[in-house]
């Protein structure tokens, strides 16, 4: 009893510390509000006000219009208590990320006890998880990943426990789980397919009583055959083209190679798409993604934040090395099939380096270092308390300096601000004031989605845009524009279309501003940090004795 109290009582200590890491600059760095994120606020504020998003869809359960790139909704769902407790904020939007993130160091403990059935190893991998870069960066904001591996985390942990109790609950609590997965992040739909081969491996390995795994598998199918309707019915095309499969260099790469060898079997699309999918797999197990570059979109990492400790980095093969030759870990296979795993999701994209897409990734190894950790500093050899003592100095020193670039360089860099999208909070700041001294606000489009950042910050009436939000066709990666509504007009023609009279405002990006023949001083610039993010101009046109040649 006494070590279960002392148990919770050091997992709120790491609630605590990861609390502190997630409020001590919340709102400064990341140092703005992205366009998704507004997006899910935004949807949320709508469903709490109408019921409807912002196109005015009654509830969707599969997908949520947005930008054209049909996000999956429970996130959304997710945030409407905390707007409805909050407001439409920027902290209420990313709350339930914080939350998730809380909550992964006890599922992270809790996944932990089911592989090895050892509390020190279980703490350490909990305490892992609560000081992570790799983990806390990411939930610092909205993005849906970060909910979706918390499910996945806690879903495999109730499949281990299924498999050794054969309790129904057990596998009851798996299947909802991983079933509210699938509507959380895309990545969820590859975890499905192997946790439920996973879950049928269990079944007739362990002998479980085929009416219970039957009950299961009709719970798994019951949430899932909706979701598989719908994707086969109208598959989303943004995530089409996110596919390696439909990427250009691949088309390309394949001409070349025909052109040079016609008949050979290397030649192909298939053969040319899968050399490119292992050659990014294999990349996520580099010392280059892990340790050095993370993320290459600037909004999700940057050279500096180290996913991992150059420590944590050499006990990933230290716990290999003790899980391979140890045989009192049951399910040690199945760990590293979980590990095999976690890349894949990224490695069928194009994008290089993804740390959203390999997110989960982290889980098993935490398990594994951890594991690592404690089997080689219980064991006996020579000058031990100086190897601890270094690798503590090392994976403090780390993660030291990946918090310290994070809350107060990352911020900074002119790259972070762009990728953001900053500056927005200021424009809508701009028209909010002015906005009954002018008939038409003229906004560009350079910087992003400006139609959502004026919902959100303006709080604007979700019932009123209902009625008329109009998109254009889906571009060649399957995003749209809103073209406008109420004073607001977004289309780049209004700019030399607007008679320049005083009662149109124009909102230019910083190249819009300088091609136009209008001095700089008659512009009203929005600066972030070292970036010029928009130019202001009440006045755009000049006397004909004033134009430039």
């Amino acid at each position: 009893m006494k070590s279960n109290k002392a148990i919770i009582g050091i997992l709120a200590l790491l609630t605590l510390v990861s609390l502190f890491l997630h409020f001590v600059r919340l709102n400064q760095s990341p140092p703005c509000l992205n366009a998704d994120e507004a997006a899910y606020g935004y949807n949320a504020y709508s469903f709490l006000k109408t019921g409807r998003d912002e196109f005015g869809n009654p509830f969707p359960v599969f997908r949520l219009r947005s930008f054209g790139d049909f996000k999956l909704p429970f996130y959304t769902y997710a945030t409407v208590p905390f707007v409805a407790a909050f407001g439409l904020t920027e902290t209420a939007v990313r709350l339930p990320n914080i939350l998730a993130a809380v909550i992964l160091i006890w599922a992270v403990y809790f996944l932990s006890r089911q592989f090895f059935d050892n509390r020190a190893v279980s703490l350490l991998a909990a305490a892992l998880t609560a000081l992570s870069p790799w983990v806390n960066v990411l939930s610092m904001h909205a993005h849906e990943v970060v909910l979706a591996t918390l499910l996945l985390t806690a879903s495999f942990a109730f499949l281990l426990r299924f498999s050794k109790r054969h309790s129904l609950l057990d596998g009851a609590l798996f299947a909802l789980l991983l079933s509210l997965a699938l509507y959380t992040y895309h990545i969820s739909r590859l975890f499905f397919v192997f946790y439920v081969l996973i879950f049928l491996f269990y079944s007739l390995r362990n002998k479980i009583d085929w009416r219970k795994s039957a009950v299961v598998l009709a719970m798994l199918f019951a949430f899932a055959l909706p979701f598989a309707v719908a994707e086969v019915t109208s598959p989303p095309q943004r995530l089409s083209s996110l596919l390696i499969l439909n990427h250009p260099d691949v088309e390309l790469k394949t001409q070349e190679l025909k052109t040079e060898l016609h008949r050979s079997p290397f030649s192909t699309r298939a053969f040319v798409a899968f050399d490119q999918v292992l050659k990014r797999y294999l990349t996520y197990f580099s010392p280059e993604f892990m340790i050095f570059k993370g993320d290459t979109n600037h909004r999700f990492g940057f050279e500096g934040i180290s996913p991992l400790s150059a420590a944590e980095f050499v006990f990933i093969f230290v716990g290999l090395f003790y899980l391979l030759r140890s045989r009192n870990v049951k399910n040690r296979g199945m760990l590293l099939v979980l590990l095999a795993i976690s890349p894949i999701p990224a490695a069928l994209t194009w994008q290089e380096y993804a740390l959203t897409r390999t997110y989960f990734m982290i889980v098993p190894l935490v398990l594994i270092m951890a594991y690592g950790a404690v089997k080689l500093f219980s064991a006996a050899f020579p000058y031990k308390k100086w190897v601890v003592l270094a690798a503590i100095m090392l994976y403090a020193l780390y993660t030291y300096r990946s918090w310290e670039f994070f809350f107060y360089h990352y911020p900074r860099r002119a790259s972070v601000v762009r990728s953001w999208q900053c500056g927005y909070k200021e424009m809508v700041n701009v028209v909010r004031e002015s906005y009954h001294d002018y008939d038409r606000f003229h906004i560009t489009l350079d910087n992003g989605q400006p139609y959502i950042y004026l919902l959100f910050y303006l709080k604007y009436p979700p019932a009123d845009f209902q009625k008329v939000a109009r998109t254009t066709e889906p571009d060649e990666y399957g995003f749209t524009q809103v073209l406008g509504f109420d004073k607001f007009v977004f289309n780049i023609d209004s700019f030399d279309q607007a008679a320049d009279d005083g009662r149109n405002l124009f909102i230019l990006s910083q190249s819009e501003g300088k091609v136009r023949n209008v001095p700089e001083d008659r512009y009203d610039k929005i600066r972030i940090e070292t970036e010029e993010m928009f130019w202001v101009c009440r006045r755009c046109s000049l006397p004909q004795e004033e134009v430039k040649p």
